[in-house]
């Protein structure tokens, strides 16, 4: 009478079973390993337990670990038969017009001559950008990442960026939209590493986009900082992708029956550099409707203030790197 109706039945068993019983229970917060040996000729049973919550805890610990290195080897695997894809893929291109200019008896018009050597040429830049890529994973990896600031005018870049992202040759339509007030917008910043984001963001918005598409790119400040966006009309990002959005080697579409290229290294460099700038990216999506991703960059002092001055060096600005007035 004096426990519960789970521990009568139990003993119940073990005296009528006459057999012991393992089990573990939970009560406190603590985990026990119990044994109970029953005496049937006394009608009682003894219950003997020890404090397993410890060793619990490791053994979870242990599946957790278990758990992430499969799934860093799966990650890796996928991700090295990607980049074969991504660095075959170019190089199969190369080789093959290389090989048809190397061609003596081969009477090639000057018109398809240029156009082998343009192709050839455009799959060498994407070989370089996977070699980058890899090159900054590292640096980052061992906290060798780098950003070199200066003063520049952020609107230039996005419209640079747009213009040459616009030449890019992805086989459908594309309208791009471009939306500003018409102001300079300056950031203190690495230019070159910029540039680099919003070739990652406008590349993704190209292979993801509808068809017909539409992307479209719009500067806004907001208090002191300055937000630029691209939006697409394409399928959407699907829930719960976020870390595989923004992690190493990984993409939101990663099954075998992808059809669009990349390595997965892209977004996750882009906000490694957002961080290095005390900024951010974000995205926000709707299935069926497409995605936007957001970068947020604070937006550089007024040169003509003395309070300015004294920012540039307290935001990790070199003061040699600070342009005069």
């Amino acid at each position: 009478d004096r426990v519960g109706t789970g521990w009568r039945k139990r003993v119940a068993k073990g005296l009528h079973e006459d057999r012991r019983q393992d089990f573990e229970y939970e009560a406190g917060g603590l985990i026990y390993a119990l044994l109970l040996w029953p005496v049937p000729e006394g009608g009682y049973a003894n219950i003997y337990g020890r404090d397993i919550t410890a060793q619990k805890q490791v053994e979870s610990e242990l599946r957790v670990a278990k758990d992430i290195a499969e799934t860093a080897n799966k990650t890796k695997s996928t991700f090295l038969a990607n980049m074969s894809h991504e660095l075959r893929t170019p190089l199969t291109v190369i080789t093959g017009a290389l090989k048809m200019l190397n061609q003596k008896n081969l009477d090639i018009p000057p018109e398809q001559g240029a156009k082998l050597i343009e192709r050839a040429y455009e799959n060498s830049q994407t070989l370089a950008k996977l070699v980058d890529d890899l090159l900054d994973v590292q640096r980052i990896e061992n906290a060798q990442f780098s950003v070199a600031m200066e003063r520049f005018e952020l609107t230039a870049l996005v419209r640079e960026s747009v213009g040459r992202i616009e030449n890019y040759q992805s086989g459908k339509p594309i309208k791009f939209d471009l939306i500003e007030d018409g102001k300079p917008i300056h950031v203190c910043a690495d230019r070159h590493r910029i540039g680099q984001v919003l070739a990652n963001i406008l590349s993704n918005a190209i292979k993801f986009c509808g068809d017909p598409g539409h992307i479209c790119v719009r500067l806004t400040v907001v208090g002191a900082m300055v937000r630029v966006s691209v939006a697409d009309n394409g399928a959407g990002i699907p829930d719960g992708a976020h870390d595989r959005v923004f992690g190493r080697f990984t993409q939101v579409d990663s099954s075998d029956t992808r059809n669009r290229g990349g390595s997965g290294l892209g977004m996750h460099i882009s906000r490694q550099i957002l961080k290095q700038h005390n900024g951010s990216i974000s995205y926000e999506s709707k299935k069926g409707e497409g995605t936007t991703f957001t970068v947020t960059l604070p937006l550089a002092p007024e040169l003509s203030d003395e309070a300015a001055d004294e920012t540039w060096v307290q935001s990790g600005v070199l003061a040699a790197n600070k342009p005069a007035a």
